[in-house]
């Protein structure tokens, strides 16, 4: 029996050594991608994951937009997850993975191809591949015997005070938005140019506002053209008038407001509310309006003024001033 010998054994163990780690180095370094599924209904999404490994110490190379565009002959990438990247130091290898969410709305086989990544280890390069992957995209399956179902209907879903709450808040400040307005919108009104408010004597309103009626009368302005400050000052000398006798802030109000709040007050005096009535619309279209009455018109104005403080005056007053007056005959 012949026995053979090994020539130079060590060498032989050098090289069984060498190739053991070569194919260790390169199982270390792959490239990969895996779906959670390969079988898929028209639309529906499915999970892939792209994974490379390499030595920890080396540098990739991996080419993200090629990698996506291939996917996407195919696919639609609905989602990209971030990049992780994994070192262990137990393995000496490190991990990149990103995961995308794809979906396919085109029925039959469909293959995502493999990709390729470089490796650098101390200015080396080495190019992995992955391998290629199936899926199967299939169509609903659709009964022709039994007959087409209509849409199902909304559902309605109670409203929460949470989701109302926003709604009741946002009313309730305009409310208050509104209110305010309405109680302060008087002193936002701007004045008519010309109108000089003065203070209100300390005397009865009826003493006032004929002494104001007379003085109007002696200016003679609507007789020298000056027909618009004329009807400023009488409608302003009435609305002090009604704010002394009656309590009425006339001069922030409106005509129509004014005659609103007299309404009561002159309730036994409707020729007198008629007549304000008619001296403020008046008023008013020379104003606002530009019209221009005639002469008639503006005497009969002020001589309606007078008539209307004359029978509205309070009586109490004027009959105090005459006991005043008796008694200072008297001594």
């Amino acid at each position: 029996m012949i026995k053979s010998k090994l020539k130079y054994p060590h060498i032989y163990l050098f090289l069984s050594l060498l190739l053991i780690t070569q194919n260790i180095s390169l199982y270390s370094q792959n490239a990969e991608i895996n779906l959670s599924n390969d079988s898929i209904l028209i639309g529906e999404q499915v999970e892939l994951k792209i994974r490379v490994s390499c030595d920890k110490k080396s540098t990739f190379d991996i080419p993200w937009n090629t990698i996506y565009d291939s996917i996407s002959n195919k696919f639609e990438i609905l989602n990209y997850s971030n990049i992780d990247t994994i070192v262990s130091h137990e393995t000496s290898k490190k991990q990149i993975t990103q995961k995308l969410t794809v979906t396919s709305w085109e029925e039959g086989m469909h293959v995502i191809y493999p990709f390729e990544f470089s490796c650098i280890t101390d200015n080396k390069s080495e190019i992995f591949e992955s391998e290629a992957q199936l899926v199967s995209v299939w169509l609903i399956d659709v009964d022709d015997e039994k007959h087409p179902k209509d849409i199902k209907p909304i559902i309605s879903i109670p409203i929460t005070l949470r989701e109302a709450l926003p709604w009741i808040i946002g009313v309730l400040l305009l409310l208050l938005a509104l209110f305010i307005f309405y109680k302060y919108r008087h002193k936002l009104r701007k004045r008519p140019a010309g109108v000089v408010v003065k203070k209100l004597p300390d005397v009865p309103a009826h003493v006032y506002a004929l002494s104001e009626l007379e003085s109007l009368k002696k200016k003679k302005l609507w007789q020298s053209g000056k027909v618009k400050l004329f009807y400023i000052e009488l409608s302003t000398i009435l609305r002090s008038y009604i704010e002394m006798r009656y309590g009425i802030m006339a001069l922030e109000m409106t005509s129509d407001e004014t005659l609103n709040a007299v309404l009561k007050p002159l309730s036994e005096f409707s020729n007198q509310y008629n007549n304000l009535k008619w001296i403020l619309e008046v008023s008013d279209m020379v104003k606002f309006a530009k019209h221009n009455p005639l002469p008639d018109e503006n005497h009969k104005c002020l001589e309606l003024a007078f008539e209307f403080v004359n029978l509205t005056k309070e009586e109490k007053e004027e009959e105090s001033n005459k006991t005043e007056n008796t008694n200072s005959k008297d001594v």
